[in-house]
């Protein structure tokens, strides 16, 4: 899933390229993707094109975090997906720990980020490839893995999800927020004819990957659509698409999908951008 959502946006943008400049559309595809790891790596690749790259970017994530926002709640719409006959086809599969009442470890959760910084900032050689997963790769395997082996010692991984809810909320408010008013003066004031289009076709970049993505998902893989719709976020690297998706399918699982892409989908980038 993962290779296919990126090899799909990858040749898509490499169609729509022909129209304009080059390192602005390598740009827009890490814009498009939503990939901070992939405007790294484009910026390593080509660091003479610096402001086309980022200037393709800069126009390509909001586009991008929107097309897969959308997607979350009109996709089941459009495809007439019953979310809660998928979700009772996901139980009948597999078993949930309901993980109720079990309280709030502060430290253990602290540890959780310490070492997920850690292994994003951790350098991962695959021979001319090298990469690293980010702070949002490397907490997200921290978390799936200290989650999933429970508790060490007097630390608690295993959290009230009532708790960790309201706090994924208010984590993903304050990241849109950052990243509008980061970003909202400079797409606003530098509009015009050429970076409209830029706008437009990063939307386009996103929505058919996400589409064919689904498509490949959900009718070739036959993949409950809880978990893919998790699958298709963590394939565009989009951490307010995975809030939208658990919104959307009132469903925490979302997770699973997204978990299990994500670090495929950031090495994909990396790779492709090299094109």
């Amino acid at each position: 899933m993962a290779f296919f959502i990126t090899i799909s946006g990858f040749l898509i943008t490499y169609i729509l390229s022909k129209t304009g400049n080059k390192y602005e559309f390598v740009g827009l595809f890490s814009g498009a993707l939503t990939s901070s790891p992939g405007l790294a790596t484009a910026l390593e690749t080509a660091p003479d094109f610096e402001k086309e790259i980022i200037s393709g970017y800069s126009f390509g994530y909001i586009p991008g975090v929107l097309a897969v926002i959308f997607s979350m709640y009109l996709l089941p719409r459009i495809f007439k997906i019953d979310i809660s006959e998928e979700k009772k086809k996901l139980l009948q599969e597999m078993e949930f720990d309901e993980n109720k009442n079990e309280g709030f470890d502060f430290l253990a959760y602290s540890l959780v980020i310490i070492f997920g910084i850690l292994i994003g900032n951790f350098n991962l050689n695959f021979g001319i490839i090298i990469f690293k997963l980010g702070m949002t790769g490397g907490i997200l395997l921290s978390s799936l893995f200290l989650g999933t082996i429970g508790k060490i010692g007097f630390l608690n991984f295993k959290m009230d999800k009532r708790i960790l809810k309201v706090l994924q909320e208010l984590g993903l408010l304050m990241f849109l927020s950052s990243v509008g008013l980061k970003s909202g003066y400079n797409t606003l004031n530098n509009l015009n004819q050429t970076t409209m289009y830029l706008m437009l076709y990063s939307f386009i970049i996103a929505i058919i990957a996400i589409i064919l993505g689904f498509i490949f998902g959900k009718y070739i893989l036959k993949i409950n659509w809880i978990i893919l719709s998790g699958a298709i976020c963590g394939g565009m690297t989009s951490t307010p698409g995975l809030g939208a998706a658990i919104d959307a399918n009132d469903s925490e699982e979302v997770a699973v999908g997204y978990g299990a892409t994500y670090p495929f989908a950031l090495l994909g980038m990396v790779i492709l951008i090299r094109f």
